[in-house]
């Protein structure tokens, strides 16, 4: 968000619980963070980022449709 005054309307429409994550990079950290949770009889929102170099990134439209 570029302007934090404009975070209350975004934070009452967005409930609380999507508001907070939890990211892993490791596949085996997000099953036994989920394990964990569960036992716990708690939910929350889990993330698993693949590392990708950046070179790997494609852009789906050039830059030059947009000036």
């Amino acid at each position: 968000m570029n302007d934090a005054r404009y975070a209350k309307y975004l934070e009452n429409i967005v409930s609380n619980k999507d508001l907070v994550a939890f990211i892993c990079e490791d596949a085996a950290d997000v099953k036994r963070f989920m394990q964990q949770m569960h036992a716990m009889k708690l939910t929350v929102n889990i993330f698993h980022v693949v590392q990708e170099h950046s070179s790997t990134f494609q852009p789906q439209h050039k830059v030059d449709r947009y000036k």
